[in-house]
């Protein structure tokens, strides 16, 4: 199986054997791509576009699929961290008092209702409200102040039609004559249970809130040996493994939200600062397999060590951390932000630790210590895809520079346990 998803080397165009044909992406890229913005493959310029990746950096512009996959991803993951977890945007069932009675349809229960004053924010036409009789006098046998559920047919200002939204029966006809109010209308029926977060979260989770968590397959794995019972994310930690036959771990290449963090902080801080610097092989290889066989020896044991070191409760619980006790200060009160206790700084460490990994080597975490990646790493072994190196090599060495997880060895056969199959290295050649 053979995927070229790297943009293609732009050279003048000379006579000679014909060129291989681009792969799928390429073929998009040119069909929907105007033309004033791409590379002029007749002189060998490039165009616009292929300018902008090449200043946004070197991998940009030898595999611009996998960065903007990574950057979508990550944009999710902060959506869905930012927006849709956030309740704080949920609002409580509305309540508006001081409507009186002023005609009750003694045949179908129709009423007419008036306030001494308009509301400031009225209900909406067509909404169904709950009427509830605010006198005492005004209950029924059974203590009960509700007088019914009603739709509003014609809202102008201080008065207010309403149809009921049920058939009445003869008696609760009785109870709307008897009634003189005052009456309140309620979005929701005050005997309900609250709802209002459950219901802003429905109404913003277009993707699951818990997406990356459910992926993360050494979470599911852990949880159900700490449990010793089938954990249902177990079925979306089998489907990723099972994509990643086709694409070696592509979690951590095209998807994972932490490994972009990490580029980020690599590109800003961690390349600037080389005096740690560390070899390319040591001891550290191999942190990830002795990390996973601690976690999953722990998870045998019944205690659960993946929420600390799994490659998404990491970048979790690092923003959760770090983000929401700023936000709760700034929109609800620096009073209402509870205080910080050693769970919340041990979480902080580990994030900025993993992070700080990138003094050594950019993408330390990822190469050599995460052991979500390890688990990917093993099911490499059934891979279906490989890399491999043609014959026409020059030894030019840009591809070991480039691979974000040192998965080239030095005569530029491939460490299968560690390539993701980005083709950061054929975009690269």
């Amino acid at each position: 199986m053979r995927f070229n998803w790297f943009l293609p080397f732009l050279r003048k165009s000379i006579k000679g054997p014909p060129r291989k044909s681009p792969g799928l992406i390429v073929r998009l890229w040119t069909a929907l791509i105007p033309v004033r913005l791409r590379s002029d493959t007749l002189h060998g310029k490039p165009g616009p576009l292929r300018r902008v990746l090449k200043r946004l950096g070197k991998s940009w512009s030898a595999s611009p699929f996998r960065r903007v996959s990574q950057a979508l991803c990550f944009i999710a993951f902060c959506v869905l961290f930012f927006y849709v977890c956030w309740p704080y945007s949920a609002k409580p069932a509305q309540l508006w008092t001081g409507w009186v009675p002023v005609e009750v349809n003694p045949d179908h229960g129709a009423i007419t209702l008036d306030a001494e004053h308009a509301p400031l924010n009225p209900p909406r036409l067509g909404q169904v409200l709950t009427v509830v009789d605010a006198d005492d006098s005004g209950m029924a046998g059974d203590g009960s102040p509700i007088l019914g559920q009603f739709t509003i047919t014609a809202l102008d200002g201080g008065s207010m039609s309403l149809v009921p939204a049920l058939p009445l029966t003869p008696e609760q006809i009785a109870r709307l004559n008897d009634s003189l109010g005052p009456w309140s209308l309620h979005e929701q029926s005050p005997d309900a249970w609250p709802s209002h977060y459950a219901d802003d979260l429905a109404a913003k989770e277009v993707l699951n809130a818990e997406a990356f968590l459910i992926i993360d397959p050494l979470l599911s794995i852990s949880t159900a040996l700490a449990a010793k019972a089938w954990v249902w994310s177990l079925i979306w930690a089998g489907v990723i493994l099972l994509v990643c036959i086709l694409i070696p771990r592509g979690f951590c290449g095209y998807i994972c939200p932490l490994g972009t963090l990490i580029d980020l902080f690599d590109w800003a801080i961690g390349k600037r600062v080389t005096r740690f610097a560390v070899a390319d092989d040591g001891w550290w290889v191999h942190i990830k397999y002795y990390l996973l066989m601690g976690v999953l020896i722990a998870a045998m044991g019944g205690v659960l060590l993946s929420g600390f070191v799994a490659a998404i409760p990491v970048i979790t619980r690092g923003f959760l951390f770090i983000f929401k006790p700023v936000h709760d200060g700034l929109h609800r009160g620096w009073h209402n932000v509870p205080p910080i206790n050693a769970g919340h700084v041990l979480s902080i460490v580990l994030f900025f630790a993993v992070l700080g990994l990138g003094f050594f080597k950019p993408r330390f975490w990822c190469k050599y210590v995460c052991p979500s990646g390890a688990v990917f790493s093993v099911f490499n072994l059934f891979r279906v895809t490989e890399r491999k190196v043609e014959s026409s090599c020059i030894n030019c060495n840009k591809c070991v520079e480039i691979c974000p997880f040192d998965a080239i060895k030095p005569d530029f056969t491939t460490r299968v346990t560690d390539c993701t199959l980005c083709q950061s290295c054929g975009g690269v050649c």
